[in-house]
């Protein structure tokens, strides 16, 4: 096995065998309104090595109820953290697309709203505790 073989394989080690993708909200038409302040949906996705190349990989991602093969490019001028940004932002735009094109913005909408309205009862619970402790 030549040192490129060997690099392949470290990346593909690196990357692991799952990893959380963070859904993008859609949002309306006009609507370019960004809030750091609300939760973040994420779903677990699966990675399964098909095939090893020279400077490549062949993925399956699954996730949901969803397969994806893809083929992955692995540079060899470039760091492991980078190669494996690369790859993560790419598996993560294969999965946001996927919800996109299956048209399944109105369930990703329902799983915001579903973790606001459950991060805002937490807040109205701590407050109300804190408000007793401080009672006390």
């Amino acid at each position: 096995m030549d040192i490129t073989q060997k690099y392949v394989e470290f990346i593909l080690m690196y990357l692991g065998d799952d990893t959380n993708v963070h859904l993008i909200e859609p949002k309306e038409v006009g609507d370019n309104t960004y809030t750091k302040l609300f939760p973040s949906v994420t779903i677990p996705v699966k990675i399964k090595v098909l095939y090893k190349y020279t400077r490549s990989a062949n993925l399956s991602i699954t996730f949901d109820k969803y397969t994806v093969e893809e083929l992955f490019f692995i540079t060899m001028n470039s760091s492991p953290d980078s190669i494996s940004s690369k790859i993560n932002k790419k598996i993560s735009k294969i999965v946001n697309d996927t919800f996109i094109n299956d048209g399944r913005e109105d369930e990703i909408k329902k799983m915001y709203n579903d973790k606001k309205v459950s991060i805002n009862e937490q807040i109205a619970k701590f407050a109300e505790t804190l408000g007793n402790d401080l009672k006390k």
